[in-house]
């Protein structure tokens, strides 16, 4: 591969969001860092004059001879008025797409693989139209990461996802970082009031997550795996795995509150990681829902597509009463 390939390869993520952006606004986006000043531009203010004038509900007035006549008085002026109210409202929408916009881009510059497909012209159009609200710092790097994420993986987020997320405020986006802290394989929290209280998510946090459509708290939903003599891992933490097996086939259950799909897919672009303590209290509520089962947590060596390599020596043992001990 000669120089300029690797050039093109190494820039490719950032160009494929370049262009995505470039069809959703109509016009040649550059990042921030390259242009001489911010180039917002709103409708101008005489085109929306004349749209005005065209469409305005003006005031009508009923004088005493019974005549209708349309006051026109303060009209200019209320056109001023509307011109400069949308223009600025124009402007701030575009300052806000554009922050979004560069912030992702710079997320981009040290990728060098990007996933095959190109991003819905739809997707970012949903996207581009409801970045321009968005204008809360804290929110912005959420929206940028989700672009950036789409960019790298299409589809990786869904509409009814973008939908999920426009409606999600600062408290909501904190709650839900707390929230995927205790967050199992980007799909499920354990239900068990105690443990959760313990680790700072108390119910209420989690039906407000349920009302911003991030997680299901109907408290009716479990998981469940068949258990032979064969270790069967049924909890992956990460860099531990909780393995189990049993001498009678049994299923292992444990109660769940899930993440919904817009949940997991907004999961993916939480930076958390599952302190050790909190995944030995997990494997505590385990062990006490599935007292028949051996329950033994390892620390993972390596990953390597499907397969996973661990210690064989365990952290912990959980087995039936009589065996119960700490390695």
């Amino acid at each position: 591969m000669g120089v300029t390939e690797i050039v093109t390869a190494a820039v490719q993520p950032a160009n494929k969001l370049i262009d995505a952006v470039t069809g959703a606004i109509g016009k040649a986006y550059e990042p921030r860092h390259i242009r001489k000043m911010a180039d917002a531009k709103a409708y101008e203010i005489k085109t929306i004059g004349d749209e005005l004038r065209n469409n305005a509900d003006l005031p009508i007035v009923y004088d005493a001879s019974g005549e209708f006549s349309v006051d026109i008085s303060d009209y200019e002026a209320l056109a001023k008025r509307a011109g400069r109210r949308i223009a600025y409202q124009e402007v701030a929408k575009q300052e806000n797409i554009e922050t979004i916009v560069d912030a992702a881009y710079d997320s981009l510059q040290g990728a060098h693989e990007v996933g095959d497909g190109e991003i819905s012209r739809e997707w970012m159009h949903r996207f581009i139209d409801a970045a321009g609200d968005i204008s809360t710092e804290e929110l912005q790097k959420i929206w940028s990461k989700v672009l950036a994420g789409e960019v790298l993986e299409p589809s990786s987020f869904s509409l009814r996802t973008l939908e999920c997320l426009r409606n999600l405020d600062v408290r909501d986006a904190n709650l839900f970082e707390q929230l995927c802290k205790v967050v199992i394989s980007n799909r499920f929290v354990i239900n068990d009031n105690e443990l959760l209280r313990k680790h700072g998510m108390p119910y209420a946090f989690i039906l407000h997550l349920d009302e911003s459509g991030l997680l299901n708290s109907s408290g009716t939903i479990s998981f469940h795996k068949e258990i032979s003599a064969e270790p069967e891992l049924v909890l992956d933490f990460g860099d531990y795995i909780l393995m189990a097996k049993s001498e009678e086939n049994r299923r292992f259950t444990l109660p769940e509150f899930p993440l919904t799909a817009a949940g997991r897919e907004l999961s993916m672009i939480v930076d958390s990681k599952m302190d050790l303590d909190l995944i030995k209290d997990i494997c505590q509520v385990a062990a006490k829902n599935n007292s028949k089962i051996n329950l033994t947590l390892h620390k993972v060596n390596y990953r390597e597509e499907d397969s996973i390599s661990y210690e064989n020596t365990p952290i912990v043992f959980m087995g039936t009463p009589d065996k119960e001990t700490a390695v």
